[in-house]
């Protein structure tokens, strides 16, 4: 199993993960919006990829996947994908926790369950970005062994793109991803 160090196991736990399916895209898209409306996803950010949900993430055979979390009133509280670049490489996309809900191990669950997936599909080098004001993902990604790979301006937003090298780690339950 792939954990960050000093991870509550019993804090994830509590929240039950699923592949998504076509029917949650209207409330994938609608996470989407409260995050660009609470500032953690870009507001210029078209979400074509969210908008055509189905293809982007959903086929088995694309090597994409798309999960959700949901809470006790079937609200989505939490999402991420993984999208295939090429034989050997992914990136990480779309994780967003519902702001009510962050700090309580969703994202944590998450990236773990992005990261058993891309080493199941034998991706090597798995890429992600995010902006440089969101230091609790910084730190999260960090914690799962992720580096910063370089910085970028684009329109005048610092964005940081980290990767990890799985191929370096190929016991996915080795030191500090256990």
């Amino acid at each position: 199993m792939i954990t960050p160090p000093g991870q509550r196991a019993a804090e994830e736990q509590a929240w039950p993960i699923r592949h998504a399916r076509p029917e949650d895209r209207e409330r994938v898209l609608e996470l989407f919006q409260i995050s660009q409306s609470d500032g953690m996803a870009e507001p210029n950010d078209a979400a074509d990829d969210l908008r055509e949900f189905a293809d982007a993430y959903l086929d088995p055979e694309s090597g994409s996947r798309f999960w959700v979390v949901e809470d006790d009133d079937g609200r989505l509280v939490g999402m991420v994908g993984v999208r295939r670049h090429s034989e050997s490489q992914a990136a990480v996309r779309r994780l967003h926790v519902h702001p009510e809900r962050r700090m309580q191990g969703i994202g944590s669950l998450l990236v773990r369950e992005a990261l058993r997936f891309c080493h199941d599909q034998g991706y090597v080098k798995i890429v992600l970005e995010t902006k440089e004001d969101q230091t609790a993902a910084i730190a999260l990604f960090t914690r799962f062994g992720f580096r910063l790979n370089r910085a970028k301006d684009i329109a005048g937003v610092k964005k940081l793109e980290f990767y990890i090298d799985l191929y370096y780690k190929p016991d996915v339950t080795g030191p500090n991803m256990s």
